[in-house]
């Protein structure tokens, strides 16, 4: 079992890897106000939830496309998520990140900057 905590209150993470949430995961919360939306660690992410005795269980549906993730193009170097879904945020070297559909390591000659070696970690 993980534990985060967020506002004060002690969320329990069960059956999830350590590493950020992601779609599909199902989290446990004890003693907490829920919603349709919840917040966990600066990252918001839209949940579904259903009563499960004195835990509340939301399962988790996908991260929310907000304001402050980038857009098609941008360096998302900082935002490490992306407005356009089905993109990820892909590292180029260490002064570019970008959004895109998939990413293969090595040398891209569709790159608008060149033909430069892409390390594609996906970030996020």
């Amino acid at each position: 079992m993980h534990t985060a905590r967020s506002n004060g209150q002690m969320f329990a993470i069960l059956g999830h890897e350590e590493g950020p949430i992601r779609s599909g995961d199902t989290i446990y919360l004890r003693s907490a106000a829920t919603g349709m939306n919840i917040d966990i660690e600066g990252t918001l992410a839209k949940a579904r939830y259903n009563q499960k005795g004195g835990w509340q269980a939301l399962r988790i549906v996908k991260k929310a496309f907000l304001n402050f993730c980038s857009e098609h193009g941008e360096n998302c170097e900082s935002t490490k998520c992306c407005k356009d879904e089905g993109m990820t945020c892909f590292k180029k070297n260490q002064w570019w990140s970008q959004c895109r559909y998939e990413c293969n390591p090595g040398p891209d000659p569709t790159d608008a900057a060149g033909p430069d070696h892409w390390e594609c970690k996906a970030l996020g």
